[in-house]
Order: structure tokens, then sequence, then C-alpha cells
């Protein structure tokens, strides 16, 4: 099994093939347009709402992150890192969610966006962002429950990313956990996803992100109506991408939202995760 050490470290590499600033400054100038564009950027969709958890990660799919790709598919750091600053009492708005995706996207993207946002660079961002203001960010890669629960006990927000596997190709998602009166509550734990195999006598659910590194790595062909077709450019081959990873996954109906309350924070992970899914870094916020 593969160590959450090499894991991050491994992750953290990635984010040398990092996005362009003139496609960054181009996924910003469209986020807000269409932010601002429903309601006077007050709400979207009934999705996006300033002063109020983002909880439907699937239904971002219209805004960009990284090189051609979406918050539905890799977005859920930066829904994590807004959903963790609005627990910590931050004014959020429509140019605060956008400022966290362009910060991530200049410091923290892997792989153009393919690898979503490096474990450990939302962890450099929390301590830049919320130390000067008098936060204590504090980190562990461990899954012991003593370990995270401590943690939890003395933290007043806890992000947290997990993985679901033994390797790096398998499924991760970042999220935030919120502490209310003394209890958890996991924020935009959206994808639960159906994973049966054919012939199996019931849907089993495991948490994931349509970030699924183990396809990204080799775009394959796509199948449609029983015919392979090769994706001929590099705007195909990321729409392919994004298709075969939709074909693959189902959503499950009403599972949006927020999942808990649970007693404990190695609770909350493991009731997400179902026992599967695993912490690879966790991080607590406690103002001093």
């Amino acid at each position: 099994m593969i160590g959450n050490g090499i894991l991050l470290g491994a992750w953290q590499l990635l984010t040398v093939a990092s996005v362009p600033k003139k496609k960054i400054r181009s996924n910003t100038a469209e986020n807000m347009h269409i932010l601002q564009r429903e309601a006077g950027g007050r709400a979207m969709y009934g999705v996006f709402e300033p002063g109020r958890y983002i909880e439907n990660q699937p239904q971002l799919g219209m805004l960009k992150f990284g090189r051609g790709f979406d918050f539905a598919y890799g977005g859920c750091s930066v829904i994590a890192v807004y959903n963790t600053l609005l627990s910590l009492g931050e004014r959020m708005s429509a140019e605060t969610l956008c400022g966290i995706a362009e910060e991530l996207q200049r410091r923290g993207v892997a792989l153009g966006g393919r690898f979503g946002v490096a474990p450990l660079s939302l962890k450099h961002y929390l301590k830049r962002y919320l130390e000067p203001q008098g936060f204590k960010v504090k980190s562990t890669i461990s899954n012991r429950a003593e370990i995270l629960d401590a943690i939890g006990a003395e933290s007043d927000a806890i992000l947290v990313v997990l993985w679901n596997g033994k390797k790096l190709k398998d499924q991760f998602h970042a999220m935030h956990i919120e502490k209310r009166d003394g209890r958890f509550i996991i924020h935009n734990a959206c994808y639960l996803i159906k994973t049966a195999n054919a012939g199996d006598a019931e849907e089993q659910e495991q948490p994931g992100n349509l970030m699924q590194p183990g396809n990204l790595m080799q775009p394959g062909n796509l199948m449609q109506s029983g015919n392979l077709i090769q994706p001929e450019s590099t705007v195909q081959r990321e729409n392919a991408i994004q298709q075969e990873s939709m074909m693959q996954r189902e959503r499950i109906p009403g599972k949006y939202g927020e999942m808990g309350p649970y007693e404990t924070l190695s609770a909350a992970i493991g009731g997400y995760g179902r026992g599967s899914a695993k912490a690879a870094l966790t991080i607590g916020i406690k103002k001093q």
C-alpha cells in the first residue's frame, strides 16, 4: 500500500505542469460572468448562493478550472476551501470563490487540473491566508482514529482529502467538515458512486470524484454505440476523458448536500467512506 507521505509528495510533483496565466484569467472572467448572470450573483440555478455552503458540485460543470476542465470534474478542492473559510466566519461571495480558484490554479493545480489540486497546496494556501489573521493550521497524514479525533477536538474547522484505494490511480475527494455544537458535519458529500459490476446482486456506494486519475493517465477511446472513436486533438481527448468518466459513474439521487452529524472526526471520515476511503491529508484550523 502506498504511504500517504509518498502519495502526497508524488502528487505535489505534478504541480510543475502549470496552467498558463492567460488561461487562468480567461477562466476567472468566464466564471465571474456566469456567477453574476443569475439573480445579480446572489444565486445560480439553486446551486451557488454567497454566504451558504456549496453542496452540489456536480451541478457546477459550467465553471471552468485548469486546462479544459471544470468544477464538476475537479473543483472539489476549491469548494472545500470555500466552505472551510465560510465555516470560519469569512464573508464569501462569487469574487472570493473565483479568487480561490485563481490562486489554486496558479499554485497547486496538478497536471493542468487533470488531477485537481495537490493536497499539500491546499495546506499551503490555508496557512498563507489564515495564519496572518491569527489562525493556527495543523495537519496530519495519519489515519489513526485517536490522532484524527485529537485534531477534530481542538479545531474549529477541518478540510480533509480522502482517497479510495491503494494506488495513485484511485479516486480522491476533498471536502470541508464543519464543527457544529461539538459534532461533525460533512459538506459537499456529493460523490457517492454506484460501482456495481455486471451481475452484482446489489449496488455498492463508494466515495469519489469525477476526477479519477486511473482513467486520466491513459486517455483511451470513447465507446459510443459500440464503436471506438479515437480523439484527434487535445481538446477532443479531454472531452472524451470526461465523457468516459461520466459514463462509468451514475450519481446517486438524494445524496447531495451535508452528511452527519457525527460524534467524532474519525467517525465522519469513516461514515462517508463506508470504511473503504482513507484520509490522505487532514487539516485542522483553530482561532488562536
